[in-house]
């Protein structure tokens, strides 16, 4: 009888847990960064500014995210921890290249939200942080001038370890 109570009590401390953690999580992974102001860039056109451009993406590792062709990649499909897919960057069916103005590359890139004021929960912004604006716009302009990947992102989907880890704090 007492290990009936222990066992509930157990079970019911396990499901309000549970519950709070799916709560936060949700408000985290949906929460509005609209506010967060970006900056226009402006984009090279010259031959040797794309180049470069493309050297940047090599240099900052796109490629490791995103696939080789940069069009976009499951990066995470595990029960336990979610199903997170990096965004194709070029201009195909399911690119953001198309639809992304300079300032929601600058917003994308270097603070981590979409266009519409959402989380890119996994973009590791704070690499970014620290490069000039000139170099993102050859970035960008690189990605522009990219043949189009059609390749349309997957669901995201949020595990219970990844939303634990988004209610600590781990994508800050």
């Amino acid at each position: 009888r007492i290990l009936k109570r222990v066992v509930l009590g157990l079970l019911t401390v396990v499901g309000l847990g549970s519950a709070l953690v799916y709560g936060l999580s949700e408000r985290e992974a949906s929460a509005d960064y609209s506010s967060v102001s970006g900056h226009p860039l402006i984009l090279p056109a010259e031959p040797a500014e794309v180049a470069e451009g493309g050297r940047l993406v090599e240099i900052f590792h796109c490629t490791d995210c995103h696939a080789d062709d940069l069009g976009g990649a499951v990066m995470v499909d595990e029960p336990l921890i979610g199903t997170l897919f990096a965004p194709n960057l070029t201009r195909g069916e399911g690119g953001v290249a198309g639809h992304y103005d300079p300032t929601d590359w600058e917003r994308a890139v270097r603070h981590g939200v979409r266009p519409d004021g959402s989380a890119l929960l996994v973009m590791p912004s704070e690499d970014f942080g620290e490069l000039s604006n000139q170099d993102l716009g050859r970035m960008v302009a690189y990605l522009r001038s990219l043949p189009p990947v059609d390749r349309i992102p997957l669901d995201r989907r949020l595990g219970p370890m990844m939303r634990g880890f988004l209610v600590a704090g781990g994508f800050d």
